[in-house]
């Protein structure tokens, strides 16, 4: 039994002219569909265009930002003579968010940001956890233990901080100033008096109100 066949008369906005084009009927239609179908015939993209219901190729390939695919020249005589909408949803454009050729415009600037932008979120978050943890203790009166995985721990009460790893190293904060010792020797000591700084069981630097003297040797007097 021969395969039935139905014409359809339409306006081409690719070259401005009528033209018959010749439709399977079992080929459900584009502007039914909401989207571009596969042609019987092998193409190199697999669409074709909704518009003129020709094969479309890579080099002649132009998506809106609703991912619906049209030549370029039949979507852009589209949308300056015909509508400013898509063709298919009606979805309108902006003229800025089309992509030429099917490529996804990105905004550099927000990619480039970006992972400052995760720095100092984490940052914040530390911080608020932070404060709100030193705050809790104070307000309660009371102390707060966590572990971390690699056998360290910090402790947090109303006298101060105390972090401690698991190699012996550990960070002292409180009403006298800051210790960090490294578990070798090597500390540093801040405090209302100065700063002192030890490597290997030596004195290194100590900078007080005297002046500032690395081993024995006074480099500034005050």
């Amino acid at each position: 039994m021969p395969t039935t066949q139905m014409k359809r008369h339409t306006l081409s906005p690719c070259i401005g002219s009528e033209t018959n084009v010749k439709k399977d009927s079992s080929a459900q239609d584009a502007s039914a569909s909401g989207e571009g179908h596969y042609p019987g015939e092998d193409t190199s993209t697999g669409y074709e265009c909704s518009i003129c219901l020709d094969p479309i190729s890579p080099q002649e390939m132009k998506s809106l930002p609703c991912v619906h695919i049209f030549h370029e020249a039949c979507i852009d005589t589209w949308l300056d003579e015909e509508s400013s909408s898509c063709p298919l949803c009606r979805q309108d454009p902006s003229v800025n968010d089309i992509p030429s050729r099917n490529q996804v415009q990105i905004n550099r600037e927000e990619l480039e940001v970006l992972p400052w932008t995760m720095i100092k979120t984490f940052c914040l978050l530390f911080s608020l956890t932070f404060i709100s943890v030193c705050l809790y203790t104070m307000v309660r009166n009371c102390s707060i233990s966590m572990r971390i995985n690699n056998g360290g721990f910090m402790w947090f009460n109303n006298r101060g901080i105390d972090m401690m790893h698991n190699y012996g190293g550990f960070l002292r904060i409180d009403n006298h100033g800051i210790d960090m010792r490294l578990g070798n020797g090597n500390f540093i000591k801040m405090n209302d008096r100065g700063i002192e700084i030890w490597f290997y069981n030596s004195p290194f630097v100590t900078v007080n109100n005297d002046g500032i003297r690395i081993h024995n040797y006074n480099i500034l007097n005050f």
